[in-house]
């Protein structure tokens, strides 16, 4: 009784950091309206009364494994992307995105309804059937009672049947990741990345379809103006997401010539044939183009090369003397994080989005080998990555994915072209995961006494996380802007502590969820400052 009491009242302070948050960027944004609350609280409404009225039968056995994370299931994870996307080149272009974000919300609640009721035998599709007709009634009426701006009722339902094609490849994902990737999310993060994979599909989609129309590269934020390193970035997506389906259908454990030959299948019928139509030329041709078109490039890739070669042999020789994986040889990779991202953030934003995309995909592809032990370096990778899982990682390899892509999703979601340090939200994801979970994890374990209610994080750690984030907030507001007062500078104090105490309080994967909340955050915040 004392445990759940614990469990309890960890889960109260992480549902109020969340929601203050939450209020904390209505406030600072004019644009949302009554709608906008109704539409990202329901489904919190609807979890609530579950979670109440619904007892949870969710239970492992021998014909059914355990498909999530032994972790809460992160409700408050369901409304991260879409307030993430707002007022952004995304949601002001796509034809599915206020509606489409609004209907996986609604379908992530639904899922967790049908999950928490158990999966009988033979009920499976029915349970499926009942999700995908509730996400498409909410996708036909949001599009319907979209406004009278919003064309005629032939269009608006037009534009509810593409929300509902891409709400019900939203269901696809949200059921096959847990099985491709088990026990290595929980049903939050798995709403997450499925949110991720469409938006970015979608965009993908309607990139594609404006070129191929003769619309390329428009001016003006319009549903156009997706940039050639966009373009690359998502069919790279589309590849890996490709390329994981088919290794799964066909498993070819250990069999080099099955992996190759669905590999090469995917990147000589699917990913290069779209990127010629897409960029207008041979892709790598366009690649060694876009890499010496100025002196800038070369030198930071060969930077990146170095910082990268020099972190891997720094963590072998710590690894051996040390004779195994601690905290602090993990954190080291998170500064590592650091030093890699931020001179291409200040110098070359476009280069470092193109980077991250292509490390995203290398990284997928080396799970792929390790995971399935392909010769000649499958079972190398293996014995390399597994000495440095963590208790969050399941059946996959993930921390190193984790970590990329906490600290490149801000640059993904943002739609600055211009580098540098002086927009805080490109660098939400190194202040949240490279300098406030790095800070909490060394300093919470040498310094930390006091421990929060059920977890292992400390108050010492996650104090020292606020005032290492803080302290680099205001050396970055006084080199951008020399003699600002302190008074401006401290404006970005309740996100960082609200981040810092999230941090403390969560079952979620760190690196992945706190960019997502510290994000919005800094955004509203530095969009009012540009006002005033």
């Amino acid at each position: 009784m004392m445990l759940l009491r614990v469990v309890c009242a960890r889960q109260v302070l992480e549902a109020t950091v969340v929601l203050l948050c939450v209020l904390y960027t209505s406030y600072h944004d004019p644009s949302w309206s009554a709608a906008t609350y109704l539409y990202l609280l329901a489904p919190w409404a609807l979890l609530a009364v579950s979670s109440l009225l619904v007892p949870d039968r969710r239970r492992a056995t021998p014909d059914k494994p355990q498909l999530y994370r032994d972790a809460d299931d992160g409700d408050w994870c369901f409304t991260l992307l879409p307030i993430c996307l707002r007022n952004t080149s995304f949601a002001r272009t796509s034809p599915v995105s206020a509606e489409f974000l609004v209907v996986t919300c609604a379908a992530a609640a639904v899922v967790k309804v049908s999950s928490r009721c158990g999966v009988k035998r033979g009920s499976a599709l029915q349970n499926l059937t009942v999700e995908f007709a509730v996400t498409a009634g909410c996708a036909i009426l949001l599009s319907l009672v979209n406004g009278p701006n919003a064309g005629s009722v032939a269009t608006r339902a037009l534009q509810g049947g593409a929300v509902t094609a891409a709400a019900a490849l939203f269901l696809f994902f949200v059921h096959a990741l847990p099985h491709v990737c088990a026990q290595s999310f929980t049903l939050g993060e798995v709403v997450v990345v499925s949110q991720c994979l469409v938006v970015a599909l979608c965009s993908a989609a309607t990139n594609f379809a404006c070129r191929v129309g003769g619309h390329r590269g428009e001016a003006g934020g319009g549903a156009c103006s997706f940039s050639d390193v966009a373009a690359f970035n998502q069919m790279l997506l589309l590849g890996a997401v490709c390329i994981v389906l088919l290794l799964t259908v066909f498993n070819p454990a250990r069999n080099f010539r099955i992996f190759f030959a669905i590999v090469a299948a995917v990147g000589g019928f699917v990913v290069v044939p779209l990127l010629w139509v897409l960029l207008g030329r041979f892709p790598f041709l366009w690649l060694f183009e876009y890499i010496v078109s100025d002196k800038i490039k070369p030198a930071l890739i060969a930077y990146w090369f170095a910082a990268s070669v020099a972190a891997g042999a720094i963590a072998a020789n710590f690894q051996q003397e040390i004779r195994g994986v601690t905290t602090a040889v993990r954190k080291y990779f998170h500064l590592c994080a650091i030093a890699i991202f931020l001179p291409g953030v200040c110098v070359d934003l476009q280069l470092t989005r193109l980077a991250a995309g292509i490390a995203l995909f290398l990284f997928v592809g080396a799970e792929c080998v390790r995971a399935l032990c392909i010769p000649p370096v499958g079972e190398a990778l293996r014995r390399s990555l597994d000495a440095f899982r963590d208790e969050k990682d399941g059946a996959v390899v993930l921390s190193h994915i984790h970590l990329l892509v906490g600290c490149a999703l801000p640059l993904f979601l943002s739609d600055h072209q211009v580098a540098g340090l002086c927009t805080p939200e490109l660098v939400s994801g190194l202040l949240a995961v490279g300098v406030g979970d790095t800070v909490a994890s060394v300093g919470g374990s040498k310094l930390g006494r006091m421990r929060w209610p059920g977890t292992s994080k400390t108050v010492e750690g996650t104090t020292l996380a606020a005032v290492a984030q803080m302290t680099c907030v205001c050396v970055v507001a006084w080199v951008c802007r020399p003699g600002i007062a302190l008074s401006e500078a401290t404006r970005f104090a309740f996100p960082i502590v609200a981040v810092s105490l999230l941090e403390g309080f969560t079952e979620q994967i760190d690196n992945f969820v706190l960019p997502l909340m510290l994000y919005p955050m800094l955004k509203v915040l530095n969009a009012n400052c540009l006002d005033a």
